[in-house]
């Protein structure tokens, strides 16, 4: 729902990088081997993700999809609006049925 701040909703594949990266936003970044083998404990620990949060970082997200925001805030305007519409033509074609049905005989 939120993305990434300064580059919005990712809607394909990435990498995620822990610590910085120097330069503009959305930078090319190449990625390689080491070239001398880490032996830092910490860069040798195995990650286990368990939940990335896409609420808005910036900090006026708070919902993680777009279900939970409808069930949260309801039906929008719009919606609302439409089925309304959607109703007052159906009403206005069964009175002309009735009316139709009446002038027959």
């Amino acid at each position: 729902m939120g993305g990434f701040i300064g580059y919005g909703v990712v809607r394909n594949d990435y990498v995620m990088l822990k610590g910085s990266v120097d330069g503009p936003r959305r930078r090319v970044i190449t990625l390689r081997r080491p070239m001398a083998p880490q032996t830092s404990r910490m860069l040798q620990e195995k990650i286990q993700l368990k939940f990335i949060d896409t609420s808005s970082q910036m900090g006026h997200g708070r919902f993680q999809t777009k279900k939970e925001k409808h069930q949260w805030y309801g039906k929008l305007k719009k919606e609302r609006l439409y089925e309304e519409e959607k109703l007052r033509k159906a009403r206005l074609a069964k009175a002309a049925e009735r009316k139709s049905k009446g002038a027959a005989p």
